[in-house]
């Protein structure tokens, strides 16, 4: 469907001229962020433009809002009483649901908060709908975000921020894409203290074409959330868990908080599943608890093999969190895991230090484009997650390469001592391949005739690879 109208901004029908006039605000600012996503004009009508505009006056609204691609809900007090806005609402829903546009029809409807309007309060079909919020709030009063005034950038970041996050949220709308990727990320709820490192990490990924869920506000009722967040799982790649200084809301009829319930469902879900989703459990490194209570909470999961199924835990700066969490994507879309329906395979463990990464990177990179399944070590998870991997990489591969610098050196013997234990790391067959790459050449070495050889890659990797290659294929 061709839309004349990028656009639609339902506010206020009612005499409230302090609100009226923040949305033509707010239009303006949405309209300059969206402008430069798409790199052209961005065509926005308001509520208020129905009502004064006389080159819209005389158009019926059913009209303009087929010809629209998505709507801005900006909710107060006064639209949730006023009978002419939920009227409005009404008309919208009905074309939508007319003309779905391969869409579903809640992702063409975004919901701003300008008040702490109550969720039992709004409108019965946005409830569900993720908000936007947009007002600030102290003991006393409540009111919408001023972005007008002259104030430092930091004073207003977070909301910025917020309104650049919506902008590209409704660029996927404009530019008709409904799927912007196979790949989607669970991006877990969390406590107060994390929403903020939350936003970030929803933001880039996003931003980077991913799908993040959930996509709509959590149900209160336990069974619903059970139900909802199952779900959710069932549709990503990826679960990533966040835990903060603060335990947070309790889910109803439990004691436990709502991070360590979706946890809990995660760890059980990735169980019966056999491994088809990837997690990751961030814990900040910098965290001062405000409750002793968390404190234990998060030393007590550090320790729950059952909680930490088939998750990583992580306890390194967002930026590096971040860089981990792509990783693990591009990871994922070059070698899907063996059992999840979309390719069979050798899976061939790379082992390195940090210092040889670059090299190592070039050397499953030739192994990936040649079919190969890669499992690695991400340097940066916590120390007792990195040996429960290591022995999961251990049981469960088909072959391994050591990438070393010096074989003599303590850590590649220990690798080496490894593989002879790997049974006592519960392995069930034998090793198809095992393979040694050396980065600079050994001349004096004898190395194991149990193992293949690449001796000295001297940054010539395509040549010297192919032996290896047609190894671990047959």
């Amino acid at each position: 469907m061709d839309n004349k109208y990028d656009i639609f901004i339902s506010c206020t029908a009612e005499n409230k001229p302090e609100i009226i006039g923040w949305a033509a605000d707010f239009r303006l600012l949405l309209k300059d962020v969206l402008d430069r996503i798409l790199k052209r004009e961005t065509n926005i009508l308001t509520s208020t433009q129905l009502l004064n505009d006389k080159d819209f006056t005389s158009v019926a609204p059913v009209e303009i809002f087929s010809k629209t691609a998505a709507f801005v809900v900006i909710l107060d007090d006064s639209y949730a009483s006023s009978t002419k806005s939920v009227q409005e609402l009404a008309t919208i829903l009905s074309v939508i649901q007319k003309d779905m546009s391969g869409k579903k029809a809640d992702h063409r409807i975004f919901k701003i908060l300008v008040s702490d309007l109550k969720k039992a309060a709004q409108p019965e079909y946005v409830r569900n709908l993720l908000p936007y919020r947009f007002f600030t709030k102290n003991d006393s009063t409540v009111a919408p975000v001023d972005f007008t005034k002259n104030t430092e950038y930091n004073d207003l970041r977070e909301y910025r921020l917020r309104l650049v996050d919506l902008a590209y949220n409704i660029s996927y709308n404009i530019r008709s894409t409904s799927v912007k990727t196979n790949k989607t990320v669970f991006l877990a709820e969390t406590g107060a203290d994390q929403v903020f490192n939350r936003e970030i990490i929803k933001r880039e990924l996003m931003h980077y074409g991913y799908n993040v869920l959930p996509d709509n506000q959590l149900p209160e009722d336990k069974s619903l959330l059970e139900k909802y967040i199952l779900e959710c799982l069932g549709f990503s790649n990826l679960a990533v868990h966040i835990f903060g200084s603060v335990e947070g809301t309790l889910v109803q009829g439990t004691n436990q908080s709502l991070a360590e319930f979706q946890n809990v469902l995660g760890a059980k879900y990735c169980k019966e599943s056999k491994g088809k989703i990837k997690r990751l459990i961030w814990i900040p490194p910098d965290l001062l608890f405000e409750e002793e209570t968390q404190r234990i909470n998060i030393e007590k999961l550090k320790r729950n093999s059952e909680e930490l199924q088939g998750a990583e835990l992580v306890q390194t700066p967002i930026e590096e969190f971040k860089s981990i969490i792509h990783r693990v994507i591009l990871n994922q879309s070059a070698n899907p895991k063996a059992g999840s329906e979309v390719t069979e395979g050798l899976i061939t463990y790379v082992m390195y230090e940090p210092k040889h990464k670059i090299h190592a990177e070039k050397v499953m990179s030739l192994l990936s484009k040649s079919g190969i399944n890669i499992n690695q070590l991400d340097e940066y998870i916590e120390k007792q997650s990195m040996i429960s991997k290591h022995r999961e990489n251990m049981a469960t591969c088909d072959g391994i390469v050591i990438v070393t610098d010096n074989p003599e050196s303590q850590w590649t013997q220990s690798k080496m001592n490894d593989v002879l234990k790997s049974l006592g790391f519960g392995r069930k067959k034998l090793f198809k391949a095992k393979a040694m790459v050396t980065i600079n050449k050994n001349e004096n070495f004898q190395f194991s005739n149990d193992y293949f050889v690449v001796n000295g890659i001297n940054g010539n990797y395509e040549d010297v690879m192919k032996p290896l290659i047609e190894k671990l294929m047959n």
